[in-house]
Parts: structure tokens; sequence; C-alpha cells
């Protein structure tokens, strides 16, 4: 057959259900052969310096169309080769080794990424892979149960980590987060609640979680610019002359982990409260008119119902308070933080 030329459908057709007669009464010829080291070595000097044919190519969306297609048709007929089974142990620690060392060069990842970039599944492709798992979960446990995942107690180096800000910094300078201007549905947030519940971290976890938070907070550049961005940035309208007050005295007392319009949701409607302290300290500043009003009072009295349903502790300042006894306030906030603090 001469350069150029394509085999017709009839004769594609000939030639497959010769190979199929051929093997249909003969085993192939290398089945359960490997090449020696030696063998694979030849061959490796023999193909140096030539060019695959496909080099640079890059198949039809048609292409991938047909085949696409024919995988299907054959996958209704016939399971996949790994279907049911699973790597043992000693073949996945076999391609860890030959796998180690290996490391793909720039231009490969960035090949990679712009192809990945340009594939976006449907929405009803997404569908169907969802549905599929589902069905396949039902039936069969996660590959990974029961394992130890690789990096069980490993931590990043500074390094890696500022390598790994730097990308997502340069990432997001030109793509926006995935689940921008998106909400979960309601479904999806009771699901969410539901697995969570009655889950609580161990006091382990939560101590090293305090420690790591400690070591953070004590670098005065990331605390003065969470400090700056965290209050100004975060209200939806200017601060009241009461909360500026209070933000003043929670520093001046040292309580520098704390959040303005904490956003707390509960079953019938949310909240944004005034402070929250980290780990459960909530502190509401109340105007004297406003916070007189029947409506109001009823608002802070299921506040006060949420918070202890979610075990936060809750401190309330009025206006007059506030203005005349700063120092009486300080002492309270003072010993409830520390308190919280013991209990967690």
């Amino acid at each position: 057959m001469q350069k150029g030329q394509k085999c017709t459908e009839e004769t594609k057709q000939r030639m497959n259900n010769a190979q199929k007669k051929r093997f249909a009464s003969h085993e192939h010829p290398f089945k359960g052969k490997c090449h020696s080291k030696e063998s694979r070595q030849k061959i490796s000097i023999a193909n140096k310096g030539y060019i695959p044919w496909n080099k640079g190519k890059t198949m039809s969306l048609e292409y991938y169309r047909k085949n696409s297609e024919a995988l299907k048709k054959y996958y209704e007929t016939h399971d996949g080769p790994m279907k049911g089974k699973h790597h043992s142990e000693e073949t996945l620690q076999k391609i860890s080794i030959a796998k180690s060392g290996e490391n793909c060069s720039l231009e490969t990842r960035r090949k990679i990424s712009d192809a990945n970039k340009r594939r976006c599944h449907s929405k009803e492709s997404k569908q169907k892979v969802s549905e599929s798992m589902k069905k396949h979960y039902e039936t069969h446990s996660s590959p990974m149960k029961g394992r130890t995942p690789w990096n069980k107690g490993k931590r990043h180096s500074d390094e890696t980590r500022q390598k790994l800000s730097t990308a997502q910094k340069k990432r997001y300078e030109t793509h926006e987060g995935t689940m921008k201007g998106k909400h979960l549905s309601k479904e999806s947030r009771q699901k969410l609640s539901e697995t969570h519940k009655g889950k609580r971290p161990s006091k382990e976890t939560r101590q090293k979680k305090s420690e790591s938070m400690k070591r953070i907070w004590l670098d005065p550049a990331f605390r003065e610019k969470q400090l700056k961005s965290s209050f100004f940035d975060r209200y939806k309208q200017k601060p009241t002359k009461i909360e500026l007050l209070m933000h003043a005295q929670l520093l001046h007392f040292g309580v520098y982990n704390f959040i303005p319009e904490f956003h707390i949701r509960g079953k019938d409607r949310s909240y944004f409260v005034d402070f929250l302290v980290f780990p459960n300290l909530i502190i509401e500043c109340d105007g004297d008119y406003w916070h007189s009003k029947s409506r109001a009072i009823k608002r802070d009295q299921k506040l006060k119902q949420l918070a202890d349903n979610y075990g936060y502790k809750l401190l309330r300042f009025t206006e007059t308070e506030i203005r005349t006894d700063l120092h009486g306030i300080g002492d309270q906030i003072t010993e409830a933080y520390q308190e919280t603090r013991r209990d967690k």
C-alpha cells in the first residue's frame, strides 16, 4: 500500500476477521512473555533518533468522536480488563519504584495543562458520571478504605508551601474560582450537615490547630494584615462607634484572633454577630435605642438560644456600658476568653 492510501471499510473488515480466525486456534507468539533487559536496551538503541509519525500531530475532533463511539459500542458487550480486579500490594510497590524519580519536563506539563484547560465535561456527562459512581458504591467499598494515606503525618516544608502559594496566586490572576458566583443547593447543605453531625476533632487535633494558629498570629506582619482586612473589609456597612470602641479594647487586652461580622447559620435564619473571638466567644454591642425594641429583643433571645445550642459563650454589652466602663468590660472579656480556652 502506498503512502497516503487508506483501506476501505470492506478491506478493514476482512483483515479483522482474518486476525480473529488466526488467533482463535493459535495463541499470540508473545503471549505471557516479556523482553529481557538486554532486548529492551537493544530496541532502545535501535529506535534512537527515529521520529514517530504522529509527533506534533493532533487528532481531529471527528477522530475523537469515532473512537469514543467505537469504545462505547465495544463496552456494551465486553467488560473492562481490570473490572473487579485490583493491583496487589507487590504490583503497586513495583509501579511505585518504576515511577519514582520520573518528572515531566516543563514543556510537557505545560502541554498537559493547556490540553486540560480546553476540556470541560457537559452537564449531561457530569450527571452520568455521578449516577455511575453512586451505583458502583452501593455494592462496592472505596478502594482506599482501610489504607493509610501516603502523606499521613507528613508536613510540607516552608519552601514547598511558598511554591504552592505562588502557583495558586498566579493561577487565579487569569482563572476564577470554581465556586465563584455559585452556591450549594439546600439539599447539598443538608447532606453536609448530616455527614458532620456528631463528629468532633480529638483533643490532640484541637491542640495542634491551636498551637498552629498561635504561631501564625505571632507574626506581626500577618496580624496587622488580618486586622486591617478582616475588620473594615468584612463590614457590609460602616461599623458603629461602639463597635470601633470594642475593637480597640480587644486589641488593648491582647485579644487578636477575632472576626467581626461573623456569620452563624441557624435552621430558620442566619445571624451576623458583632465579634467572634476564637474558639467560641461571641461579643455583641447593643445600641441602647435599637435593642430596646420588642423585635430586637426577640431576635437577641433567638440568637442566645442558637449560641447555646452550638456551644458558643455569648457576652452582651450595652452602649452605655461600652462608653462608661471599658475597663470593666475588658476584665469580663479577658476572663471569659481564658475560660473558653481552658474548656477547649
